[in-house]
């Protein structure tokens, strides 16, 4: 594996914990088959912008609860691939999220104070994390990383300075001109280029706006650009579905996400996003 490589996987595991994937998201050789795609009407897609009732900012609901299911896929340590499919279950307010996968691991990322947590309910315990130490890990990845750009051939030293902030990707997005139905939902087919290349897809839906909190776990993706972070946001409404891939050729599909079922709830019980009675907190 390759200096960039070791770096992508760094930041690919970074953004596991910051919750685009669920507790697990590096380990096992699982098999797995892609989630089947959503029906589509068009694959025609173009530069002309989002339909009408996606052009303004949508009122966020109190709260949801979803189902989704998760295809991840990335370069493991020592070579080759790592595959994991699983559903999970998120449960989320405009400022906290709560996310289950099927062993019962739970992250839970409080953007009201900063903090993400992770829940053993097994061993009963928990580990508890700031955004400003994500963001210091982030950091130091970085750092390494730019002392590894002189080694580099061009095309590992472009996508390298783009990880690190140095250069700034043209970025390019493109709308389908029908929408498809995900869950039930009016979904629109979103796609982000970064110098051409398809960085991120989105299938989003007008009629449930999105939640800051999930706002706040993209704005800390170290491996998304500033370039690229600017144009989603300004894309409104629920993300029904999310394909995120990797920059280089060798970099393989990293996540596949696609919501099974969404319910717009009033409110949540607030015990859901703090650490359970009882567990005890332990430090890496």
């Amino acid at each position: 594996m390759t200096h960039l490589q070791h770096a992508l996987r760094a930041l690919a595991l970074f953004a596991c914990a910051l919750l685009l994937a669920a507790p697990g998201c590096g380990g096992g050789g699982g098999g797995g088959v892609m989630p089947p795609p959503p029906p589509v009407a068009s694959e025609k897609l173009t530069e002309k912008g989002p339909p009408e009732t996606l052009a303004e900012p949508i009122e966020p609901p109190e709260a949801v609860v979803f189902t989704r299911t998760s295809f991840r896929m990335m370069a493991a340590r020592g070579g080759g691939l790592t595959r994991k499919r699983q559903k999970e279950t998120v449960r989320a307010t405009r400022q906290k999220l709560r996310l289950e996968d099927p062993a019962g691991l739970v992250v839970i990322v409080r953007a009201d104070d900063e903090k993400i947590m992770q829940v053993d309910p097994k061993k009963r315990v928990y580990h508890l994390a700031t955004f400003d130490e994500r963001r210091r890990d982030l950091a130091r990845t970085r750092s390494w990383l730019a002392s590894q750009i002189p080694g580099m051939g061009k095309k590992a030293r472009r996508a390298a300075e783009v990880l690190i902030g140095r250069r700034q990707p043209e970025v390019k997005v493109e709308w389908a001109e029908e929408p498809v139905t995900i869950a039930g939902r009016e979904c629109w087919h979103v796609r982000l280029r970064e110098d051409g290349d398809v960085r991120l897809e989105l299938w989003v839906t007008p009629e449930v706006g999105a939640l800051p909190v999930m706002d706040a776990v993209t704005q800390l993706r170290g491996e998304l650009s500033k370039a690229l972070l600017a144009e989603r946001a300004k894309i409104h409404g629920f993300p029904m579905r999310l394909k995120l891939f990797g920059r280089l050729p060798d970099q393989p599909r990293l996540l596949d996400v696609t919501v099974e079922s969404i319910e717009v709830k009033g409110a949540l019980d607030g015990a859901l996003f703090k650490a359970p009675a009882g567990y005890t907190r332990v430090r890496e």
